[in-house]
């Protein structure tokens, strides 16, 4: 089954969307639209990542957009939050993401 771009996209934007859900409903602040940060917080935002080809396939996920890189959520066990670094760029594109931090959420 061939699916076009406008319907991947929208497939893509679901997803987005019940990320979003799913992380607000586990105590993770959720910004409006990507933040400027690099910290292992507890908000996060939708974001694309792995877009450099090469390390992973690219896909949306909760996490942070700034200048220097991406961090997003990889894994959430309760209010327990993975940060990862998304490695993409540089000489080589994209490598392989890797652990950033974890951070304890809420109560």
């Amino acid at each position: 089954m061939t699916v076009t771009r406008s319907r991947r996209n929208a497939l893509l934007a679901r997803g987005a969307a019940l990320a979003l859900v799913a992380a607000s409903t586990v105590g993770v602040s959720v910004a409006a639209a990507p933040t400027a940060s690099a910290s292992s917080s507890c908000s996060a935002s939708v974001i694309r990542i792995n877009t450099g080809g090469g390390g992973e396939r690219a896909s949306w996920a909760m996490g942070h957009r700034h200048r220097t890189g991406n961090h997003y959520i990889k894994r959430r066990s309760g209010n327990v939050l993975h940060w990862y670094a998304d490695n993409n760029g540089g000489l080589d594109g994209d490598t392989r993401d890797t652990p950033y931090r974890v951070r304890v959420c809420g109560g």
